[in-house]
């Protein structure tokens, strides 16, 4: 799980922090993967967005999948961790895109 506040953010695994970071100035979250590593892990979603806009930012990060596979994910559970997608998001807004045309 993650946790993040104005200025930090905690992954958490079985109620142990197993990762600290920090935001960055241009909102990026910055997170060590491993000691002595300069990897970082970033993240970003921006709430200022459409509907329409929402619904296929969520879309890249999962492949470009279609919505029937993105239907059956929501239902079973898996893409909780994904603010505000739902199946009426993605029912009424999500574009098709060449890569799910040429993918699928």
């Amino acid at each position: 799980m993650a946790l993040f506040t104005k200025r930090d953010v905690k992954i958490v695994k079985q109620n142990k922090v197993i990762i600290m970071g920090r935001r960055d100035q241009n909102g990026l979250w910055l997170m060590p993967i491993l000691p002595m590593s300069v990897k970082q892990a970033n993240g970003i979603l921006r709430l200022k967005k459409t509907r329409k806009e929402l619904a296929n930012y969520h879309l890249a990060p999962l492949g470009s999948s279609t919505k029937s596979t993105l239907f059956q994910a929501i239902y079973q559970g898996y893409l909780t961790r994904f603010p505000g997608l739902t199946t009426n998001l993605i029912y009424k807004h999500l574009s098709s895109t060449i890569a799910t045309v040429l993918g699928h």
